[in-house]
């Protein structure tokens, strides 16, 4: 095994230094490297290692002349084809490669617990700034506040990560616009209505949004637990409007078009975001609706109220704004991102908590279930 070991470190260019490789097959032609299945890192490694419109990665880098790299965007993958010698195969594989991969491909190994705890953290902290906000005195002047903060928070970590092409910024503007549309729509629903009727409505519709426009406009496929997903959102948001007498029509139509826009500014990301690394991204798609829309609610209603909402609260958010996105690539990053968007949407469990014991709110039983329904129905289209 010795010399096994010696012929494996002369051949380690075959190695590939990435986590969450997943199968290595060597046939003497060449070796094939599916990895990167979730979406989320996926996008990070892509964006920071995208070198041209082929999707050159030069962290995997065979020996000079022998190496052919491709991105596969539809099966979310990355080849690495290098054309070897019979005995190069050979010798990587008597020296046990796939156990040198799996060492640096954990998430074929289960889901680790970090991951599962920085997703619920997410989750959390998702669900308290949109409480934060639903509970100030102003919250379209909390929320001008909150994004002005976020964003220049997050400009000093986005500064270090800072990759960018330039052609991201048709996909800066077009997600820039919905989010601020979004924003707009946000703050002034939790003016109007609950938190607990807004934010699941909203965060339930979204992905499902998302799902039907990329197989009716995009052929993408689709599974039977996508499909029982969508019929279980649909269940929620009926028991989360509540019954007919009692139902928030206008808190239901503020929670349909805040899903609207996530989705819309969703799809924007999902291409966007490869052409950049993820915080500089998302802190360039956040500097129009923070400014945008502060620059709104001063001309509407005055500096003053602006400066009546620099308080905790409205601080707390805007440094929780990005930070559970942050936490959540990370958490992408160790596991697959089915368990992680799973446990990611137990936010809309959460918020329902919050809205009724910190907002007071009333959260009846029909409520709750229709909550639990939206996370459950929201966990199975991520699948």
């Amino acid at each position: 095994m010795d010399g096994a070991d010696t012929r494996l470190r002369q051949c380690s260019d075959l190695l590939v230094d990435v986590p969450g490789v997943a199968v290595v097959r060597g046939d003497g032609v060449g070796i094939v490297v599916p990895q990167l299945r979730d979406v989320g890192a996926r996008r990070e490694r892509a964006a920071r290692a995208r070198k041209d419109d082929a999707g050159a990665l030069p962290h995997l880098r065979a020996p000079e002349g022998r190496e052919e790299l491709t991105l596969d965007r539809r099966r979310e993958r990355v080849q690495l084809l290098v054309p070897l010698q019979q005995d190069d195969a050979s010798c990587a594989f008597s020296a046990n490669l796939a156990e040198q991969v799996g060492r640096q491909g954990g998430k074929t190994s289960g889901v680790p617990t970090t991951a599962l705890v920085l997703a619920l953290i997410a989750a959390v902290g998702h669900a308290v700034w949109n409480m934060l906000l639903a509970r100030a005195r102003d919250p379209e002047a909390a929320t001008a506040v909150a994004m002005l903060v976020g964003v220049v928070a997050f400009a000093a970590p986005a500064a270090i990560d800072w990759h960018v092409e330039r052609s991201v910024w048709p996909y800066v503007v077009g997600s820039a616009v919905f989010e601020l549309v979004y924003i707009a729509l946000l703050a002034a629903a939790y003016r109007r209505s609950d938190l607990s009727l807004i934010y699941p409505v909203g965060r339930g519709v979204a992905p499902v949004l998302v799902l039907v426009v990329g197989v009716v406009a995009l052929g993408a496929g689709t599974t039977v637990a996508q499909a029982a997903g969508i019929c279980l959102v649909a269940a929620g948001v009926f028991l989360v409007r509540g019954p007919r007498r009692d139902a928030d029509l206008r808190g239901v139509t503020f929670g349909l078009a805040i899903g609207a826009c996530i989705a819309a500014y969703t799809l924007i990301d999902n291409s966007g975001v490869e052409r950049a690394s993820a915080l500089s991204y998302l802190e360039l798609v956040m500097i129009l609706p923070a400014f945008g829309y502060a620059l709104f609610v001063a001309f509407r209603r005055g500096p003053g109220a602006l400066r009546a909402e620099v308080n905790a609260g409205s601080v707390a958010a805007g440094l929780l704004i990005l930070t559970p996105y942050s936490l959540f690539l990370i958490a992408l990053d160790l596991a697959p991102a089915a368990p992680v968007a799973a446990v990611r949407e137990t936010s809309i469990v959460v918020a329902t908590a919050l809205g009724a014991l910190v907002l007071k709110e009333r959260v009846g039983r029909g409520r709750w279930a229709g909550a639990v329904l939206v996370a459950g129905g929201v966990a199975l289209v991520a699948v």
